[in-house]
């Protein structure tokens, strides 16, 4: 086989590696482009931009989980450190607060063994995150250790985040500055203006409920980005008035979805919709009252959804 693809057009090879990944079930593709880098070294470029573009830097609970899934993954960055500039999409779940400042002793008999678990993690996550520059798509997620036990959603504060893990993902955000698209936070409150700043790239913002922005009053800064889709609850401060927040920022809206939860947050939102009615395509309003803020997986409520051809 070998002589036969020295003999065919490099598009061509990659033609072929591309209906390998794309028209296979997503179970079996995996292995068909490992067969292709195995066969001639003319895939292995190809093979790899599909292989690595997402990579899941997630465990899925204390009770499931021993860092196996980030430690593997370290182990083959570390082996051939060239496959993290193939990786465009990042997916960060896990216990980003500095466990320290966790009690953990009525949701973890063995809380000791679940704080040594979680710094470990925490070490090999950082590590990971600062191999990675150039990534297209970031999904910021906190996932506490006792979601396990309670199904319920913690909000991180940033400051009360490990030191060391937040200012990874800060050298990520000023790496990733030029080429960051998608950005995705969960279950994250007081996130700084700083890790937006330097985001030229940015068309889409994805923000979970009850996520909140700190901006200070002396933020000179200005971000840079020109939305085209948002999706975020009406009280995170993305949606103030502010200085380094110009309406400029959402002048080329073409898709707004934003939670409603408390009243006093309304205007926020509505004012957007306003600022951006020159632009917006489809427009989707959620209500969520507040005493339901924090129920099992967050349930968004979805009251009114508004496709718009000319507004």
């Amino acid at each position: 086989m070998t002589s036969l693809v020295d003999a065919l057009a490099q598009e061509i090879l990659d033609n072929i590696v591309d209906f390998a990944a794309l028209c296979t079930p997503p179970t079996h593709s995996s292995n068909s482009l490992t067969a292709l880098i195995g066969k001639s070294r003319h895939f292995q470029h190809r093979c790899r931009t599909h292989l690595y573009k997402d990579i899941q830097l997630a465990e899925r609970g204390v009770q499931q989980y021993n860092n196996s899934h980030l430690r593997r993954t370290l182990d083959l960055l570390q082996a051939i450190p060239s496959i993290s500039a193939y990786v465009k999409q990042l997916t960060i779940r896990y216990h980003l607060k500095d466990i320290d400042l966790e009690d953990l002793q009525d949701a973890w008999p063995d809380a000791q063994w679940v704080r040594r678990l979680v710094k470990r993690g925490q070490i090999v996550l950082r590590t990971l995150i600062d191999m990675f520059r150039n990534v297209e798509v970031i999904e910021l997620i906190h996932q506490s250790t006792k979601f396990a036990q309670h199904r319920r959603l913690e909000h991180l504060l940033w400051d009360d985040m490990d030191k060391n893990l937040a200012k990874s993902l800060e050298r990520i955000a000023e790496r990733s500055g030029h080429s960051l698209k998608n950005l995705k936070i969960i279950g994250m409150q007081k996130v700084p203006l700083r890790f937006l700043v330097g985001l030229h790239a940015l068309q889409n913002l994805t923000l979970g409920a009850g996520t909140t922005f700190y901006v200070t009053g002396s933020e000179t800064n200005v971000v840079p980005w020109k939305l085209k889709a948002l999706f975020a609850p009406c009280g995170t401060e993305v949606l103030s008035p502010h200085i380094s927040i110009p309406s400029s920022a959402y002048s080329q809206l073409t898709h707004l979805r934003l939670l409603f939860i408390k009243p006093e947050h309304h205007r926020k939102g509505w004012n957007l919709i306003d600022a951006a009615a020159a632009t917006l395509a489809a427009l989707v309003i959620e209500y969520q009252p507040y005493h339901n803020f924090q129920q099992e997986n967050s349930k968004w409520y979805i009251d009114m959804v508004f496709l718009l051809h000319s507004f």
